[in-house]
């Protein structure tokens, strides 16, 4: 008897612990994110992977290629390099893989 209940409960209790994530703020987070001062690109990218994570940009039909486009966008207005981002515009370089 108590077997058969036991996803029951591990279930309410997974529910009951895990954090409320905010949707809004998440997306907050990642549209403002920036990168850092002295923040190496691939670290900014891995912070942009996380923040998109938690964001729920998976949403579309095509997931993958919408929450890179995102990630893409991110990076291209948030880098600290002014360079790279007015070059990735005027190459006009939209994949996140030629970033």
């Amino acid at each position: 008897m108590l077997i058969d209940g036991l996803p029951t409960i591990i279930s309410a209790l997974e529910n009951h612990f895990k954090p409320y994530k905010n949707e809004v703020f998440e997306r907050f987070l990642f549209n403002t994110a920036a990168q850092e001062p002295g923040e190496m690109v691939d670290a900014y990218v891995t912070r942009l992977w996380h923040l998109a994570s938690s964001s729920k940009f998976l949403a579309s039909a095509d997931c993958l290629s919408y929450e890179n486009g995102m990630i893409r966008d991110r990076l291209i207005l948030g880098t600290s390099d002014t360079a790279a981002g007015a070059r990735a515009f005027r190459e006009m370089i939209w994949t996140l893989v030629k970033l």
